[in-house]
């Protein structure tokens, strides 16, 4: 990432630290030099930065976006079927999962297509197909509107936004994760 300005590169960083909330503050890197930050992700960006010939006392360590401990930490104890339950979702049904703003570009539609396809084409051998979409966006009531067009809309479950607080338990209602966008910079769900 290249930033023209010490300001907004401060800012930038500021806004990582508290919007992620992450618990160590030494796992990203950042390189200032007169007019370029650089960021990666991992202490091994620092020898990638040095052998380019950045001095390594212009490499500061800064947080991760995604504290992957808290998913793990939560992982263990969520009931994964009281979750179900909770989200009106059958027991034996195969639940798929978008996580992110219900925009074009991240193409959300396609999920409800899919969707479509497997409950037109199952069979008495496969289990019943759901969406959940986690997150909102200008896309919300065309994809409500879609859902119902495409005789799913008992099938799609939409959550609005959903904090980072109770994502694992999104998370452990699903058993897959779709990333349908044109194009994403990090995909920070994945990680999640």
């Amino acid at each position: 990432v290249l930033f023209r300005s010490r300001h907004n590169v401060e800012t930038s960083v500021r806004w990582l630290v508290v919007e992620t909330m992450a618990e160590d503050a030494n796992r990203a890197i950042h390189l200032y030099t007169p007019r370029r930050y650089y960021f990666g992700t991992v202490h091994s960006n620092e020898a990638i930065l040095e052998s380019d010939g950045n001095p390594r006392k212009k490499i500061v360590l800064t947080p991760y976006a995604v504290d992957n401990d808290y998913f793990a930490r939560c992982r263990v104890v969520i009931d994964k079927r009281r979750v179900r339950q909770d989200l009106a979702l059958p027991e034996n049904s195969f639940v798929i999962l978008y996580c992110g703003k219900l925009v074009h570009w991240k193409r959300p539609e396609d999920v409800l297509r899919v969707l479509a396809i497997l409950n037109a084409s199952q069979g008495d051998s496969l289990r019943p197909a759901y969406a959940l979409l986690a997150g909102d966006g200008v896309l919300r009531r065309r994809l409500e509107y879609l859902a119902q067009s495409l005789g799913i809309g008992d099938r799609v479950r939409f959550l609005g936004f959903v904090n980072q607080s109770k994502l694992p338990d999104v998370y452990a209602a699903s058993d897959v994760l779709v990333l349908p966008s044109e194009s994403e910079a990090w995909g920070v769900v994945v990680n999640e």
